[in-house]
């Protein structure tokens, strides 16, 4: 599968509750990804 910086994916998350599945976007680049098998992700919340 490959990843693109900002597409929007889902990921299971832990948390105090248990594992849920929430949606995060992706933040690393092409470049990235095409020397490492992994993707840096950030969460997004509604929190503050």
């Amino acid at each position: 599968m490959s990843f693109n910086p900002s597409d929007i994916v889902t990921v299971d998350f832990p948390g105090a509750m248990g594992i849920k599945r929430r949606p995060a976007v992706v933040l690393s680049s092409k470049t990235y990804h095409s020397n490492r098998p992994d993707v840096i992700i950030g969460l997004i919340t509604s929190q503050k």
